[in-house]
């Protein structure tokens, strides 16, 4: 009997494999897999790739001016709402849009841009000094300013999935103002343009496949020799997927800058100071795809 064991197990160890043994597992291997990723596909994201908006503003505002060097004791800093009334009218429209450059979306190019216009005509309680123009007390004085902010941004989304977008931008602000008062005794106007660069972050949470929550905060401030400046721009918004490419957003948004600078630098072309604030409620109206 031990004889007969040994010269089976002899005959087994020496036997070669057919191949048709290993196709059967072969050939389920890949059926296994497909099954496996059937059963958890990948989950879709619910950000777009491009995107163009529009909307407007019900803000309040805060201004002031001053045109002239402080360290030579010229000019005088003008609260622009109280002195000319400026709350009177005003014109605000917002438009820009996005696009999600690379294959996994994370990095994404944006450009926007904000204008408003103001108008008022308000008789004057005292005199009130702009560059080398004082208006008396008494007389009536028009007055118009015109604030442009373009906004070119690129972000990096640190975290992307299907319930959070969180990402890291950077901007340059480039902001002309434009300042015109009229009266009697004369007329003054004082324009320039601030480029400001800004570093911020954004977080987009999708609360669910319908509504969206998006907030934002940038900011800038540099104090360099007779020049100082500051910004911050603070966003928050509900928003509402009503279609398949179209949304509808309500937010508030907190917009302040402060420029000074006593000499007349080439890039700003300023000498004086202006302080400007705008807290509102923003509603806008997105295509994405």
């Amino acid at each position: 009997m031990s004889l007969a064991i040994a010269v089976i197990r002899r005959s087994l160890r020496h036997r070669p494999v057919r191949p048709g043994l290993l196709a059967g597992p072969l050939v389920m291997l890949p059926l296994l897999a497909s099954t496996f990723s059937a059963q958890e596909p990948e989950k879709e994201l619910p950000w777009a790739r491009h995107g163009v908006f529009v909307g407007g503003y019900l803000a309040r505002y805060d201004s002031t001016v001053r045109f002239g060097s402080e360290s030579l004791g010229t000019g005088i800093e003008v609260d622009l709402e109280d002195a000319f009334d400026l709350d009177t009218e005003t014109r605000t429209l917002r438009f820009g849009g996005f696009w999600r450059v690379s294959d996994n979306m994370r990095h994404t190019v944006s450009l926007d841009y904000l204008s408003e216009k103001r108008k008022a005509s308000n008789t004057l309680d005292e005199d009130v000094t702009i560059g080398d123009t004082t208006f008396p007390a008494g007389t009536t004085v028009s007055s118009e300013t015109e604030l442009g902010i373009l906004r070119a941004a690129y972000a990096y989304s640190f975290v992307l999935d299907e319930r959070l977008d969180l990402a890291g931008r950077f901007g340059i602000y480039t902001m002309p103002m434009s300042f015109e008062f009229k009266g009697l005794s004369g007329s003054e106007k004082q324009d320039f343009t601030a480029p400001l660069p800004t570093f911020g972050v954004k977080a987009d949470v999708a609360i669910t496949p319908k509504f969206f929550l998006r907030q934002s905060l940038d900011l800038f401030y540099l104090k360099y020799g007779r020049f100082e400046g500051s910004l911050t721009d603070i966003s928050l918004a509900l928003e509402y997927k009503a279609w398949k490419h179209w949304c509808f957003g309500l937010g508030l948004n907190s917009f302040r800058i402060g420029v000074r600078a006593d000499d007349d630098y080439p890039e700003l072309d300023l000498t004086g100071e202006v302080e400007y604030t705008q807290n509102g409620l923003l509603g806008y109206l997105r295509f994405e795809w």
